[in-house]
């Protein structure tokens, strides 16, 4: 169910968001889910902020070298693997 997709359905659209937002309001689940859903989050946004302080206050950002840029470049995209904002399709095109 990607929303990026040739073909836009509303039904489509508004059972993703069903699916997403369910889990959230189901008692004793909605601890967990959420706490996952933000650990996730955090997972995709650390690394980026790291790098840009990084930056900010001088640091070298050379890809490459095995330093910490390199370990924060692997995190981004072992969690953007779970990202599925982008379809297959809209990927390959």
């Amino acid at each position: 169910m990607d929303s990026d997709d040739v073909h836009k359905n509303v039904g489509a659209v508004l059972l993703k968001t069903a699916f997403q937002v369910a889990p959230m309001l189901i008692p004793g689940v909605n601890t967990y889910y959420g706490g996952v859903t933000a650990g996730l989050a955090m997972m995709q946004f650390m690394p980026e902020f790291i790098k840009a302080i990084n930056g900010i206050f001088g640091g070298k950002n050379e890809v490459g070298k095995g330093g910490i840029i390199d370990d924060l470049n692997a995190i981004s995209g072992v969690i953007g693997r779970f990202d599925s904002s982008v379809s297959d399709y809209a990927q390959n095109n």
